[in-house]
């Protein structure tokens, strides 16, 4: 057998030494050196450069060993230091659907970068999740750690009754991520990101496919996103057990696919009804200026109504392309269009200049209508979700549903004459606080 001995290393071997100090830059790990190792290499300092080599020999068993357990002692330090201020997280993944991705490739390609939005409760980020470029929206929320045991309590269990809501008008939630510090909600990815952006402008939306043809949205794209929203959030009022109320309907969290089909999004701040019909007060009232129902704001009470009136907000934003919150400067675009109506003031002159299309305008103006009738200032004088689902559906244009040559049955029935909410469109009468 043949053997090489070490010997110590000349000024061209790329190794440096002293035998007085425990000092040595030589670097042979797993490089198959065989033979005795010289004595003046026979230290700690050196020892882990030479680990690995099963064909050494040493003089001094007790190197082997050094050289082999402080190497893992650190390592095992760096780690538990690296876990402590947050290097490597432990992630518990909660899935509510089949997933073709892990914990890991959620976070390893999260980003700055990817951020596409943010809100009151967390950033949005759009993340490739795998090689073939599938993406997923994931959102993390603020503070999460700041959260009290009696609160993430309700909130795991918002988030596992949200996961299993099956309807196609409602944003698909996948998972929920958590570590110790940090939270995240993973949804599916909608190339035409939210209704806001589309409508009012506020940047130029960016989409992954070629499908989005119109900056400006026309008629039956807005009318065809009405009918979207309204299926979502009647399925939550009326076919989820027991109900669930939104309280944060609103432009910016109707998302929107290729093609155009609403979802509903963002449940951060949904109230599960503990009773059907009920009606709750909380002690903090959220939601976003413009939308917010007089008697939630004023009192807190929850009830179905607070959503039908903020999704009458939306119908306003659709027909007007004005904002909930710019109806003037005094105003809502609520309390904008009711004054509008009260005062007889022709609706043609309230709508979007950019969708007067005279085969529409029947239709444009059945909405507006129906936007006003749903803000109503007493919540009893608001239909249901199924009611409005019901209306827009008497008026929506087959196209708007992507149907073609066909008619429904109620296409002859014109929404401002005898329908029930002509009957409901006439003047609240009392308060609303005396009759809450």
């Amino acid at each position: 057998m043949l053997y090489r001995q070490i010997s110590p290393p000349s000024t061209s071997y790329p190794c440096s030494y002293t035998t007085n100090r425990t000092e040595c830059s030589l670097n042979h790990p797993s490089n198959l050196v065989t033979g005795k190792i010289a004595s003046e290499l026979e230290n700690a300092a050196c020892g882990s450069s030479l680990l690995n080599n099963p064909g050494l020999c040493a003089s001094k068993p007790n190197v082997g060993v050094y050289a082999f357990f402080v190497p893992v002692a650190l390592l095992a330090v760096s780690v538990i230091r690296r876990r402590k201020h947050g290097s490597y997280p432990t992630w518990k993944l909660t899935p509510f659907h089949s997933l073709k991705f892990t914990a890991s490739n959620i976070v390893m390609n999260l980003t700055e970068n990817s951020m596409i939005g943010s809100g009151g409760s967390g950033k949005v980020y759009r993340v490739a999740v795998n090689p073939w470029g599938d993406l997923v929206a994931v959102k993390r929320i603020w503070n999460y750690k700041k959260l009290d045991h009696r609160l993430d309590k309700e909130f795991k269990a918002e988030i596992q009754v949200l996961g299993t809501i099956p309807h196609n008008s409602i944003v698909k939630f996948l998972c929920c991520m958590s570590s110790e510090n940090s939270k995240f909600l993973v949804y599916e990815y909608l190339e035409n990101r939210s209704l806001d952006l589309w409508l009012h402008r506020k940047k130029t939306p960016r989409t992954v496919s070629n499908s989005a043809n119109h900056v400006v949205l026309d008629w039956l794209k807005r009318l065809q996103i009405a009918v979207g929203a309204a299926q979502g959030l009647c399925y939550m009022h009326h076919h989820c057990s027991p109900p669930i109320i939104h309280r944060d309907v609103k432009s910016s969290n109707i998302l929107l696919d290729s093609e155009f089909n609403a979802k509903i999004a963002d449940f951060g701040i949904a109230k599960i009804l503990s009773k059907q019909g009920g009606a709750n007060s909380m002690s903090v009232v959220a939601g976003s200026f413009g939308y917010i129902a007089p008697e939630y704001a004023q009192i807190g009470r929850v009830s179905e109504k607070i959503d039908v009136y903020s999704f009458g907000v939306i119908l306003l934003e659709l027909a007007t392309g004005r904002e909930a919150h710019s109806g003037d400067e005094h105003t809502s675009l609520a309390e904008w269009a009711a004054h509008q109506f009260q005062e007889g003031k022709p609706i043609v002159d309230a709508l979007d200049e950019e969708i007067k299309e005279p085969c529409y305008m029947d239709e444009i103006s059945s909405v507006f209508e129906l936007g006003i009738i749903c803000t109503r200032l007493l919540p009893s004088n608001r239909p249901t979700m199924k009611d409005v689902l019901q209306l827009l559906l008497q008026r929506c244009h087959p196209l708007a549903l992507g149907e073609k040559n066909t008619r429904s049955k109620y296409d002859d029935i014109p929404l401002n004459e005898n329908s029930k909410c002509e009957r409901m469109a006439g003047s609240d009468e009392g308060t609303f606080a005396s009759n809450v």
